[in-house]
C-alpha cells in the first residue's frame, strides 16, 4: 500500500500584504501530480487546512478541488484532520458529502462518517469508530488508520481534572485511537501537535522540552503497539522522530531567513503486511524567503537580483538617513523585495522597545513577572500559566 503524507497547508496565508493562494494553488497541483503519478493509494493530511479559523471561499474552494482530484473518483482514500488552526466543526459538518468519494474530513475524533464507496473501488472503508477508519483494498490488504485532530480538553469534550494534565491526556487518546491496531497489518497514526526535543520552526535555534501547547515525547510515540507510521503535522519542517514516525513539513516557506534555505517535501510511504518498507522524501517547487541586514541599498538591489525567483525581506539599519525616493526605486526595481524595514539611528533610539512576536509565550510571561516582581515565576507558576494559556489560545472556538 503507497500512501502520501502532506500537512500544514495554512491555506490563505499572507506573508505581510502578499496573499500567497495562487503560489498554495501551483505546490497543491504538484501534489495531485505526485499522487497520480505514484499511484497512491491513501493521502493524509495532518492537520493546518487553513491559517484561520473561518477561511476565505477562495482558500475553501481551493481545499476542496484539491482533495476532490486527489481521490481521483473514490479511487485513492483522503484522511483531512483538523489542527489548531482549523475550525473543526466546519470541517465535520462537510463530512456527509466528502464521505460520498472516499474522504474524511475530521474535526472530533469521535465523529467520524462511514464512506459510501463499494468495494469496487480501489480502497474503500469497512468500519469507522471512536479515533480510528478501517480501510481495506481490492487486492484485500487492510489499514487502520488512528486519527487524532488537534487535542485539547475543549476540543474532545473533556473535563479538565487537577491530576490530569494535557500531556496525560493525549497518551490516553492515543491509545484508545490505535486500539484497533492489528499485529500484520498497516496501521497508520495521524495526528497534528508538537514532540518534545523538536524545534518548532527550520529557523530555531534550540528544541524546546517543554511546549505551551499539546506535546507528546518520544517514549508514547515508540510505545504504540505495531504502529506502522505515524503521520505527524504542526511541525513546520521535514523531520524524523522515531524508526516510524514523521513531520512532513508544511506546505510553502511562511518565514524569513537567512540560514540555509528549506526545501519543502511530501512523504511517499510505502507499508505491506505492517511492515514500513520505505519513505520517500519528494521535494516540491515553492519560493525561498531570504532575509538582508544592511545598510546600504545596493546590497539589497544585488541581493534581490541574485534570487529573483524567491521573496525578499530587506532590514536597513544603522543609517542617520535615508531617501524615500531610493527606497521606491529600489521597490520599482524589485518586484520580490516583499518587506522593507529601515530603522535609523535616531529611530532606534527612540524605540528601544522589544517585540514581543519574537518572544515565545513562556519568555513574555517570564520578563512580565520578573518586571513586577524583581525575579523570575516559579516553575509550578510558569507551567499552570502556559496550560492555561493552550485552553485560552486555541479554544476560542
Amino acid at each position: 500500500m503507497r500512501i502520501l503524507h502532506t500537512s500544514d497547508w495554512h491555506l490563505g496565508k499572507k506573508t505581510d500584504d502578499l496573499d500567497r493562494l495562487d503560489e498554495q494553488r501551483q505546490v497543491l497541483e504538484q501534489i495531485v501530480s505526485i499522487a497520480k503519478a505514484r499511484e497512491v493509494d491513501m493521502v493524509l493530511i495532518s492537520g493546518d487546512i487553513y491559517d484561520q479559523f473561518i477561511p476565505s471561499a477562495d482558500a475553501e474552494n481551493l481545499f476542496y478541488k484539491t482533495i476532490s482530484e486527489l481521490a481521483r473518483g473514490g479511487e485513492c482514500a483522503v484522511v483531512a484532520i483538523a489542527g489548531n488552526h482549523d475550525e473543526p466543526k466546519r470541517m465535520s459538518n462537510a463530512q456527509v458529502f466528502a464521505s460520498r468519494f472516499g474522504i474524511y474530513l475530521i474535526g472530533y475524533w469521535d465523529e467520524i462518517t462511514n464512506s459510501k464507496l463499494s468495494k469496487e473501488h480501489n480502497i474503500f472503508a469497512t468500519s469507522v469508530g471512536k479515533g480510528y477508519i478501517k480501510f481495506e483494498t481490492k487486492s484485500g490488504e487492510k489499514c487502520t488508520v488512528a486519527t487524532l485532530p488537534w487535542p485539547s480538553f475543549y476540543r474532545y469534550r473533556v473535563q479538565k481534572t487537577e491530576d490530569k494534565t494535557l500531556m496525560d491526556k493525549y497518551a490516553e487518546w492515543l491509545k484508545e485511537a490505535c486500539k484497533e491496531f492489528k499485529k500484520g497489518e498497516n496501521n497508520i497514526l495521524c495526528t497534528h501537535l508538537s514532540t518534545a526535543g523538536v524545534r518548532f520552526a527550520e529557523f530555531d535555534d534550540e528544541v524546546t522540552e517543554y511546549s505551551p501547547f499539546a506535546t507528546l515525547t518520544r517514549d508514547v510515540l515508540t510505545g504504540v503497539k505495531n504502529m506502522t507510521y505515524g503521520a505527524l503535522g504542526h511541525i513546520h519542517y521535514a523531520t524524523k522522530v522515531t524508526d516510524n514516525t514523521y513531520y512532513c513539513g508544511s506546505l510553502i516557506n511562511t518565514h524569513f531567513t537567512n540560514e540555509k534555505a528549506i526545501e519543502k517535501s511530501v512523504n511517499i510511504v510505502e507499508v505491506k503486511d505492517g511492515k514500513l518498507v520505505s519513505v520517500d522524501v519528494v521535494p516540491l517547487a515553492c519560493k525561498k524567503m531570504r532575509i538582508i541586514n544592511t545598510n546600504d541599498f545596493a546590497q539589497i538591489d544585488l541581493f534581490c537580483k541574485s534570487y529573483p525567483q524567491d521573496y525578499v525581506k530587506a532590514v536597513v539599519e544603522n543609517v542617520k538617513f535615508v531617501d524615500f525616493e531610493d527606497v521606491k526605486k529600489l521597490r520599482a526595481a524589485n518586484p520580490n523585495l516583499v518587506t522593507l524595514s529601515v530603522i535609523t539611528d535616531e529611530a532606534k533610539e527612540l524605540t528601544q522597545v522589544e517585540i514581543k512576536k519574537d518572544l515565545t509565550t513562556q519568555e513574555i510571561f517570564d520578563k512580565y513577572v520578573l518586571n513586577k516582581t524583581g525575579k523570575l515565576p516559579e516553575k509550578e507558576v510558569k507551567e499552570l500559566f502556559l496550560e492555561l494559556m493552550v485552553e485560552a489560545v486555541y479554544e476560542a472556538d
